[in-house]
Parts: C-alpha cells; structure tokens; sequence
C-alpha cells in the first residue's frame, strides 16, 4: 500500500522477480488504512457493524425495557462507534455525523421517544456523551498520559520525537 494523495502514476516494485501489487485499503488491528488518507473506509465500517446491532435492538424494543436496552447500547454498539476514534477523527464532518445518528436512532431505541425530540434532549435525558465529546476525552486522556510519562514505552518515544519537532 502506498500512502499517496498524488494522483500520479504509483511505481513499479519487483521483490525476488514479482512485481508488488498496490492495494486501496489494508485493515490492521481493526483499523482500515486508505492510499488515500480517508477514513472513508473504516466509517463504512463502523456503520455496517453498528447497524447491524442497531437492528437487533430495534427487533428488541418491544419485549425488552430501558435498563435491558440501555447495556446493550453501551456494551455492544458503542464500542464500534469508538474503537480506535483517536486515530479517526480527523474524518469529515459528514462522517462525524453520520455516527451521531446511529447514535440518535439507538437513544431513541432505547427510550421510546419520538424523532420530533432534539438529539442534545435525548442524549441528556438518557445519561450518555454524545460521540464527540467521547472522542475529545480519549484524546485528552492520552495527552495527559504523554505528558505524564504515562503511556506505554513505545508511544512514549513517538509522542517526546514529535514534541521535539514542534520545539
């Protein structure tokens, strides 16, 4: 994979007499890396996983209450909604939002409010963060670990190599 937003002829790499094929996206540690840049990859992602669950609470919501499908939500689909969103969130502001309402449609799941119900009211009235002060948080929490020598030794040595840089 070549990281490139170049549109212009990629390279030919031979290893051991084959030439190296290029491929748009690779996903790593669950991760999906584009050739470009974007995240639109792993957005699509998040959402098709995401969905998924969204559509098994909705199957639920009638034979299950509010403190059956609140776990659900917390436990099941929001970890795909956040799951590595400190490396992600630089993705566009569609994109962004695109999340926040897999999250609107499980707060109304959950409770059983109607769409006419503003999303900060029913986040509010439910007890959760909404996706992007979660992310901001995980941000911050790992600023404060890097400046408290708190991070795990090889992002440590990332982390004081880019602050030199910056000096």
């Amino acid at each position: 994979m070549m990281f490139t937003l170049s549109n212009s002829n990629t390279p030919v790499i031979t290893f051991d007499n084959t030439t190296v094929n290029f491929i748009d996206n690779h996903k790593h540690l669950g991760l999906t890396l584009s050739s470009d840049a974007s995240w639109h990859s792993q957005i699509s992602e998040i959402r098709t996983q995401a969905m998924k669950i969204l559509g098994s609470m909705k199957a639920l919501k009638f034979k299950l209450n509010r403190n059956t499908l609140n776990p659900i939500y917390i436990s099941y689909m929001r970890p795909h909604l956040e799951y590595a969103s400190v490396v992600w969130d630089n993705c566009t502001q569609y994109e962004k939002e695109s999340l926040d309402k897999l999250q609107y449609e499980a707060a109304r799941t959950v409770t059983g409010l109607t769409r006419s119900v503003h999303f900060k009211k029913l986040i509010k009235e439910i007890g959760w963060v909404s996706l992007s002060d979660r992310r901001l948080i995980q941000k911050l929490i790992i600023v404060y670990k890097a400046r408290h020598n708190l991070l795990p030794e090889y992002m440590q040595a990332s982390y004081v190599s880019a602050s030199c840089r910056k000096s």
